[in-house]
């Protein structure tokens, strides 16, 4: 993935973030002119949010999810568990503990 379009990813998550609001994943794809039915497209920009959690203090990517189901993809998951930051509990109430900790250190 390009530059500019690592940066526009990363803008509008912090921007969501700040507003304390969601973005889907169909919204991103939109965003960078990509095809959301492309593997290699959806690949990149799985690691490009990667990425961004890596560089934040916080899982900012909590912000980012699908809109059948209103939660982050199994990526997301993953990551929190190789950051050591989910155990064996619910992934359905880390994320809503993970996205009132998002939204409240960047609406500070």
């Amino acid at each position: 993935m390009d530059d500019h379009a690592r940066t526009a990813i990363r803008d509008m998550v912090i921007a969501v973030a700040k507003a304390k609001r969601t973005v889907s994943y169909s919204e991103l794809f939109d965003l960078i002119d990509a095809d959301i039915k492309n593997p290699e497209h959806r690949d990149r920009l799985f690691r490009t949010l990667d990425d961004i959690d890596r560089e934040e203090p916080v899982l900012v990517t909590a912000v980012v999810v699908a809109q059948e189901t209103g939660l982050p993809g199994h990526g997301f998951f993953a990551l929190a568990r190789e950051l050591g930051r989910l155990g064996e509990g619910s992934e359905v109430a880390f994320h809503q503990q993970e996205l009132r900790r998002v939204w409240e250190h960047y609406s500070r």
